[in-house]
């Protein structure tokens, strides 16, 4: 017989391997999360949001999320690919990005997929949770805007008749 490393082949992308009662136990590197519940399926680079460059620890903050910078996708980690000098996870549709991110110019994105992502008073536009009353001309003049269950309403203030919309 041979000696055979029980980690050989046992874990995914993005993970570390190690021995525990001649068992292989997997585990994501630091920054990444399980793709699955199984974390032995491989891990993806855990989504970090930010204001500055400085919440990033070392990475850069582009459009309120942590980037790796790169020179080629050689510098990334596996799933990602250097486009525009960050590593970035590319998507030809929502499925391929994680929970809380949109396919956006086939690169995932933090941000909606659609109106049940966001809360009850903001709606899923352009793939970012937003006021749809904040928007100009949504309602007619004079007219009162609210966002109720991410559809809005416009009302004409009391004393006032019209098209509200």
């Amino acid at each position: 017989g041979r000696c055979v490393n029980p980690c050989d082949g046992a874990c995914g992308p993005n993970t570390l391997c190690n021995i525990v009662d001649r068992k292989p136990i997997c585990d994501c590197l630091p920054k990444f999360a399980p793709m699955t519940k199984n974390v032995a399926e491989g891990c993806l680079r855990q989504l970090a949001i930010c204001t500055s460059d400085a919440d990033c620890l070392g990475d850069v903050c582009t459009n309120g999320q942590c980037k790796v910078v790169c020179r080629k996708s050689e510098d990334c980690s596996e799933g990602e690919r250097c486009v525009a000098n960050k590593c970035q996870v590319p998507c030809v549709g929502h499925s391929q990005c994680q929970s809380s991110q949109a396919c956006v110019n086939s690169i995932c994105v933090i941000g909606c997929r659609s109106n049940k992502d966001c809360k009850s008073s903001h709606a899923c536009v352009d793939s970012k949770c937003q006021d749809p009353c904040a928007a100009e001309g949504v309602c007619g003049p004079n007219a009162h805007c609210a966002c109720v269950n991410h559809e809005t309403i416009c009302r004409c203030p009391e004393g006032f008749q019209g098209n509200p919309s």
